[in-house]
């Protein structure tokens, strides 16, 4: 009897872990909407032109941003963009796309 609960508590576990590993990511926020159009809601660019940004790390991105946002890192529709967007906004969207499974 106790090989038996042990059996299938184990086959539970793992059954259970490739279900969570099929999961498809959270639903994007609104925030990042803009973003979808050239790095995908996956975090994996549309075009060979656009990086991905899934799990990349947080603190990259947010200076990234905060680059555009400047001016220092030229790119008309990135500076456009992230003028648009405020502190928050960015916050939300890198989490996001840090938080996402690295590209394949």
């Amino acid at each position: 009897m106790a090989r038996r609960y042990i059996a299938t508590s184990l086959f539970m576990m793992a059954l259970s872990a490739a279900t969570a590993q099929a999961q498809e990511p959270p639903a994007p926020p609104p925030q990042v909407q803009p973003c979808i159009v050239c790095h995908g809601a996956n975090g994996h660019g549309t075009a060979p032109l656009f990086p991905n940004l899934a799990a990349q790390q947080s603190e990259y991105l947010t200076m990234q941003m905060e680059l555009f946002r400047s001016g220092e890192r030229p790119s008309h529709i990135m500076n456009t963009l992230v003028r648009t967007m405020t502190d928050k906004d960015i916050k939300i969207a890198v989490e996001y796309y840090a938080n996402l499974p690295r590209c394949e």
